[in-house]
């Protein structure tokens, strides 16, 4: 038999929400970097046991993502990201000190580091 299906609120968005969503503030149309395409498919329906099965998300639209408190950059004390390996790195991804130095470039002005294991 199938397994039940989710019973929380959550209802994917249809294509006209998920274009909306996408638009910024003041702008006609979505900069042509969020707008729909081939490579991402919409979010599938929660599986039982996942979170939105569980808990009921509205979602996000571009303009409260702009508005975020916290920004992902270097600000007053906040400079330093540390990387915290969890479990073995494997040999045949990205050496630590490449995605150290990537991190750096990508957040300009961070001080990127490996945490010591904890």
């Amino acid at each position: 038999p199938l397994p039940p299906r989710p019973k929380a609120g959550w209802k994917r968005p249809d294509a006209t929400a998920r274009r909306e969503a996408a638009r910024a503030a003041k702008e006609k149309d979505i900069p042509k970097w969020f707008r729909p395409c081939s490579t991402y498919d919409p979010i599938q329906l929660p599986e039982v046991g996942e979170w939105l099965s569980q808990h009921e998300e509205k979602g996000q639209n571009f303009k409260s993502f702009e508005r975020v408190a916290m920004r992902v950059q270097p600000h007053g004390h906040v400079n330093v990201m540390e990387l915290l390996v969890v479990g073995p790195w494997p040999d045949q991804v990205l050496p630590l000190r490449k995605l150290t130095e990537y991190c750096e470039t990508f957040f300009g002005g961070l001080t990127v580091r490996v945490a010591r294991e904890r």
